[in-house]
């Protein structure tokens, strides 16, 4: 039988699945990764030439070498994403060869959302049921657990990044860095194959984005001070084992296991790191945590708890180090992005504005690891924390309309005008609109109401409202002195009991 925590994390997952597959926003500019899974699908290459023959469609984030074109980030979630696409282009999309030739986009869309499903919808819900856990784990009382759980996932950009495949690569990297460093805080039996499956995730996180490897040391470091036993031995092997596949992607693509699709790009484009200007990183590393279009501190306010609560959570030694290695990263990832504005020639005026959509999608592996820190704050009859509730409030408001985002820039208050303007839009049913439309299906009726409404019972009967509605009806159990539930029946009138 499941204990209440494995009930309320059963429940977080179905609840964010549901939402995620309402709500996915499929790209119709990002579609590299779409690209190279019908690529490795269809003709059994990471090259996507064909693709590009085939549909016509214009594609970001792509670059030409000895006279083919592949895409410019890391594979790893196209691979993962095969286990939802492969099924799709089995059974799925022979039905659809018209509108694939009539409408690629379309098409493309829809592919998406089948890539989805692996990816960022099934890995985004299974993520915050086992924080969730992680909390418990750590002593969170169940309501405390669940507070900072949706925190997480409604007060930060974690909500509109689990909505897309087009920068799934970010928001993957996030969730198995995390995972590694749960398995590495768990505590019970089994020690040795948890460390070993912890490198397996930092790998496989390198494999889906090579930023990954800037977070890696922090992982290290923690089992150095924590002297888990054996993890050298085993969480090494692991972390190979886990990249593996990138070195001989690289390899099989570019005829060397150690070189990258991000040097290639950057030599193409000039970059050099003899041309490196110190004052414009730290502008870009300044314009991620504060710029008013999007910065990390402007879309999640209050990660400003981390400074005015800092008395309570940088005493320990333990979270020091946490913060030490997450400045690093953040460091790493704004130089690394320097590098793909002077690659691309893009002023660094422009280093932020519109960058990702929903806040800096480079910072997203710090999300977790903070929230973590801010669970372990006492609220209780502390004057600071009416302010902290206060940026609570405005960081849902900032971040939860991203689920209907309907156009326009995404910059922090521009998404609670579009909904307050737009109405609730979900890009899921526009997919099945426009691909019934196609076939000659008149689809005037099919709105967003049903949907919110059905969606909105499902949820209700999830999280026990069902229970409730019939504890209200049935009729209520009385509890003996032996402990034993009883229901009291009253005879009907006219009839006697029998006597015992």
């Amino acid at each position: 039988m499941f204990s209440e925590n494995r009930k309320i994390a059963l429940k977080i997952f179905a609840t964010v699945f549901l939402v995620s597959f309402i709500f996915f926003h499929p790209a119709d500019r990002f579609i590299r990764y779409v690209s190279l899974v019908k690529s490795i699908t269809h003709y059994g290459t990471v090259s996507i030439d064909a693709i590009h023959a085939e549909t016509g469609l214009p594609m970001s984030d792509e670059f030409r070498f000895k006279g083919r074109y592949y895409i410019d980030t890391s594979p790893g979630i196209a691979f993962l994403a095969l286990a939802g696409y492969w099924p799709y282009a089995r059974w799925v999309l022979p039905h659809l060869e018209r509108l694939a030739k009539q409408a690629p986009l379309l098409e493309f869309k829809i592919a998406q959302l089948a890539m989805a499903f692996p990816t960022v919808i099934f890995f985004g819900a299974l993520f915050l049921a086992l924080f969730f856990l992680f909390l418990r784990g750590k002593g969170l009382n169940p309501a405390k657990a669940l507070f900072f759980t949706a925190l997480l996932y409604l007060g930060t950009p974690f909500l509109f990044y689990s909505l897309q495949v087009s920068h799934g690569h970010n928001f993957l990297e996030m969730i198995l860095l995390f995972f590694a460093f749960m398995l590495l805080n768990s505590e019970g039996e089994h020690a040795g194959w948890k460390t070993c499956l912890s490198g397996y995730l930092a790998g496989t996180a390198i494999f889906i984005n090579i930023l990954a490897a800037a977070l890696t040391p922090l992982l290290f470091v923690w089992m150095w001070q924590r002297k888990i036993k054996r993890a050298f031995l085993l969480w090494i092997p692991g972390l190979v084992l886990g990249a593996l596949p990138l070195l001989l992607y690289n390899y099989l693509t570019f005829g060397n296991a150690f070189l990258l699709s991000y040097q290639v790009t950057g030599e193409q484009g000039g970059f050099s790191f003899f041309n490196i200007q110190p004052f414009d990183v730290a502008r870009v590393f300044v314009n991620f945590l504060a710029d008013s279009h999007g910065g990390f501190f402007v879309f999640s306010p209050f990660f400003l708890a981390l400074f005015f609560f800092g008395d309570q959570i940088w005493s320990k030694k333990e979270n020091r180090l946490i913060l030490f290695f997450l400045m690093l990263y953040a460091a790493f990832a704004a130089f690394c992005y320097y590098g793909v504005l002077r690659a691309a020639h893009i002023p660094i005026e422009r280093s932020y504005p519109g960058l990702g959509g929903g806040g800096v999608r480079y910072f997203l592996p710090l999300l977790p690891y903070f929230i973590y820190l801010l669970s372990q704050i006492r609220f209780t009859r502390d004057p600071r924390t009416p302010a902290f509730v206060t940026l609570v409030l405005i960081s849902f408001f900032i971040n939860i309309p991203g689920m209907f985002w309907t156009g326009g820039t995404y910059q922090p208050w521009s998404l609670l005008a579009l909904v307050l303007k737009n109405g609730f839009h979900s890009y899921t049913l526009d997919v099945i609109r426009e691909s019934l439309g196609f076939y000659g299906v008149n689809t005037s009726g099919l709105t967003l109401a049903p949907w919110v409404f059905l969606a909105a019972s499902v949820l209700w009967m999830i999280w026990g409202g069902y229970a409730k509605l019939a504890s209200c009806i049935l009729p209520k159990a009385d509890s003996g002195q032996d402990g034993q539930e009883r229901i009291e029946v009253r005879p009907m009138a006219g009839v006697r009991p029998k006597d015992e």
